[in-house]
């Protein structure tokens, strides 16, 4: 299983339309990404937003930040107005119409932030073993040293005899 590539499609509509109909017939769970660019931020409008899961990602004008010829065509003749909605169906059987969109009650811009923490604690089984190791280690050491001079001190006293 792969993604699909992105799709353009053109079709005469009064109003933005996403073919998502013919997805009644899928057997698995839909995850769908719109991008629409309008003069205004957009909202789904469909008879099925309110059983889907649906998140606006991204939302903002992208006027002068557009260097594809082909997306910056597109900005000037529809608006520079970007909507970045992510759409989950978890059950398909229950799609009844294609996503439509419409205006938004406001165009206030958003995007989405990701904050990911890192643990970077050490676990406490590695700081336990490391004392461990310590903790022979200077055992060794004391008891070489200690076995050392009193065999030094034995070879001493059978020398002087």
């Amino acid at each position: 299983m792969g993604g699909l590539d992105p799709v353009r499609m053109t079709f005469p509509a009064p109003q933005l339309v996403y073919p998502m109909r013919l997805s009644v017939a899928a057997l698995d769970p839909q995850h769908v990404v719109v991008y629409t660019l309008s003069e205004h931020r957009q909202q789904r409008t469909d008879a099925d937003r309110s059983r889907q899961f649906t998140q606006v990602q991204f939302a903002g004008t992208v006027a002068g930040q557009v260097r594809d010829p082909v997306l910056r065509e597109l900005a000037g003749n529809h608006g520079s107005y970007l909507t970045k909605t992510q759409v989950d169906v978890y059950q398909t059987s229950q799609i009844s119409s294609d996503f439509t969109f419409g205006n938004a009650a406001n165009d206030d811009a958003y995007r989405q932030v990701v904050v990911v923490y890192d643990n970077v604690a050490i676990p406490i089984v590695v700081i336990l073993f490391v004392g461990f190791l310590v903790v022979v280690l200077a055992t060794a050491v004391v008891l070489f040293v200690v076995l050392r001079r009193r065999g030094l001190g034995q070879r001493r006293r059978n020398f002087t005899m």
